[in-house]
């Protein structure tokens, strides 16, 4: 028998109930998405962004559990596994996010999982993102510096207080 003749059902895709209650309302795909034309460095960043979904992670969640879309990639999500306790960095172009990073830093953080001296915690998937191409890097930094700055202090290495604008405990939440 070929292998194209081989068929056999598949059950239903399900997703665990804790990992459905962190995703985004979303409605059932039933045709085909066209991709932006990747010589439009902002839309195809954009488009990257989404499909790696950096909003999960850099975008603080309500009491409620939804995403603060006024702080949208100003970080301050936390983040609890085996990783420990941290709050995602805020990666808007404002002062308190990565106003002082150029395209050849944010490759660098992107390949090699460190910002200078400082090594990512591991909950950042930069091991994911290593392997995209220069093309699609350099899409995504283009598409970050049109982001709307966001002042929201974040840092793990300060100690945890609350914040005035996300209502989460992470490092320089009081100065926010």
């Amino acid at each position: 028998m070929k292998p194209s003749q081989i068929s056999s059902e598949l059950p239903a895709t399900e997703i665990p109930a804790p990992v459905m209650a962190r995703l985004p309302p979303h409605q059932p795909i039933t045709e085909p998405v066209e991709a932006p034309d990747p010589s439009d460095k902002v839309a195809w960043g954009g488009y990257m962004a989404t499909l790696t979904n950096c909003v999960e992670c850099h975008t603080p969640l309500s009491p409620q559990g939804a995403p603060m879309m006024d702080l949208a990639f100003s970080g301050g999500r936390i983040l609890e596994g085996p990783w420990g306790r941290v709050a995602s960095h805020n990666i808007t172009t404002d002062p308190s996010g990565i106003p002082h990073y150029d395209r050849d830093l944010f490759f660098k953080v992107m390949r090699t999982g460190h910002a200078g001296a400082r090594k990512l915690n591991d909950v950042m998937l930069w091991g994911y993102y290593k392997g995209l191409t220069d093309e699609d890097l350099d899409a995504i930094w283009e598409w970050i510096q049109t982001l709307p700055p966001v002042q929201h202090r974040v840092d793990n290495t300060e100690p945890e207080t609350t914040c005035r604008l996300c209502g989460q405990s992470h490092g320089l939440g009081e100065m926010n």
